[in-house]
């Protein structure tokens, strides 16, 4: 049974000030703490080659989209990117049009089937509005948000492209992760490879045989690369696909006679953190992900609750995105906090009781502690450096990491207490509705001190 107890919780009010503490004991820390940054990353399998990750900074990649088409078998994709990668261009891969917005897009292959060269930044450093893309000669320095894309050059087949031409894996790295989407890889790897391709925590490999690799073939790839977390087969039969391929349980069932870890998920998400080195023990061995290509969703009263925080961080943003660094950090009279450690505050204490509820109910999610100290005088500011549109910013990843991994409670009635926690998903939002409304109107009442700065 896996061990749900919490870190320890207290409730205060210092000076009309509400807050909320929080302390993990050490036999309690899980892997990839805020000691280290760790924060989790969202990955989803939705079916086919589709998978796409979602990182705390805000960031959304789409691998291999399928395209919106009967002879598929699965459900249109509903997703928006950032960045697309298309690892060759076969039809069941290369369907842009399922996805929204305006993603940037990488084409493993040319468009006379060569190799494109692939080692990218996709960046936004803290108070800069825009996203870009750049390749490594353009990206002098990358902010500690950055996502690195790193094509591998590989096969499609066993004989060097003869029969389905060239193939690009790509190597995926954030938040201290290296991920490794395969593609349809069709032969193993050479020394070269596995070399260029580096330590990797999470591999998405094709098992499904007749066009890609077979399961023998990817248990063999999985031994050569030796993947530090996760084995998540995908390109298999299942009972959506139209596809001619092996189903699943010809991978699973000489996995399991290898002595291979299974770890069975419901719906298609997994939260997968950094791990430090030094904490590879032996149950942190690496675990082959079972997951189905439907999501699963909380119920209507769990969505009602979360979606009830919504307008109150909205009028925390309202409230305060137009004040000047100047007066983000001016000191009040009254010898309360400053309008940063509102911002600080308010978020620290959503993620820091979110990722304690998402940490019972998965402990590969850490406890991100984030909460500023409480008392003015004791307050330093994370991040000194941001402007307002950048805490800005900051609310909204907090509010996408709440939603994010909202899929966890989709077995958990929204009035009922989450094992190993105080809180029931109601209570939770109803406490958050009351904090970001009562930190925004104590903030916006500094604007009328007489000291308050004019720009």
């Amino acid at each position: 049974m896996r061990n749900r107890r919490i870190g320890t919780i207290a409730f205060g009010c210092v000076a009309g000030w509400a807050f909320v503490c929080l302390a993990a004991s050490p036999a309690t820390q899980p892997v990839g703490t805020e000691e280290d940054g760790a924060v989790p990353v969202a990955v989803r399998w939705w079916g086919q080659a589709c998978v796409s990750i979602e990182t705390f900074w805000g960031f959304t990649i789409v691998i291999d989209p399928y395209p919106a088409s009967d002879r598929m078998g699965y459900p249109k994709l509903d997703l928006s990117a950032d960045l697309v990668l298309i690892t060759h261009e076969h039809f069941d891969h290369t369907g842009l049009e399922s996805i929204q917005g305006k993603p940037v897009v990488l084409h493993g292959l040319t468009q006379d089937g060569n190799w494109a060269e692939i080692d990218h930044y996709l960046d936004r450093p803290p108070n800069q509005p825009q996203v870009k893309l750049l390749a490594r000669a353009q990206a002098a320095t990358p902010s500690p948000h950055a996502v690195h894309v790193k094509g591998i050059r590989t096969f499609h087949d066993a004989d060097s492209g003869a029969k389905r031409g060239r193939n690009t894996m790509f190597l995926i790295e954030t938040d201290g992760l290296r991920i490794l989407h395969c593609g349809d890889l069709g032969h193993l790897l050479t020394a070269e490879q596995v070399s260029a391709i580096g330590p990797i925590d999470l591999l998405l490999i094709p098992v499904g045989g007749t066009y890609t690799v077979d399961a023998s073939g990817a248990l063999a790839v999985v031994k050569q690369l030796k993947p530090r977390q996760w084995i998540w087969p995908i390109h298999f039969k299942t009972a959506a696909s139209k596809s001619p391929l092996a189903a699943l349980d010809a991978f699973l069932t000489p996995a399991r006679q290898a002595g291979m870890n299974i770890r069975e998920i419901k719906g298609n998400a997994l939260a997968v953190t950094h791990r430090p080195a030094g904490r590879d023990t032996e149950a942190a061995k690496p675990k082959v992900v079972v997951s189905d290509f439907k999501p699963v969703r909380p119920s209507p009263a769990v969505v009602q609750a979360l979606e009830a925080m919504r307008p109150e961080r909205q009028a925390l943003i309202n409230a305060l995105s137009k004040v000047s660094k100047t007066q983000l950090d001016h000191k009040p009279s009254d010898g309360t906090h400053t309008v940063r450690w509102n911002f600080e505050h308010t978020t620290g204490t959503e993620i820091g009781f979110f990722s304690q509820v998402y940490h019972a109910l998965d402990p590969e999610i850490p406890l991100v502690n984030r909460r500023p100290a409480q008392m003015p005088p004791a307050f330093k500011p994370r991040h000194p450096e941001w402007d307002t549109a950048e805490m800005v910013r900051q609310v909204q990843r907090v509010a996408a990491f709440t939603e994010r991994f909202s899929y966890l409670l989709a077995d958990t009635p929204a009035d009922m207490k989450v094992e190993g926690t105080r809180f029931s998903v109601q209570s939770l939002s109803d406490l958050m509705v009351g904090h970001y409304r009562n930190h925004t109107t104590k903030a916006v009442r500094k604007f009328e001190l007489p000291d308050w700065p004019k720009e």
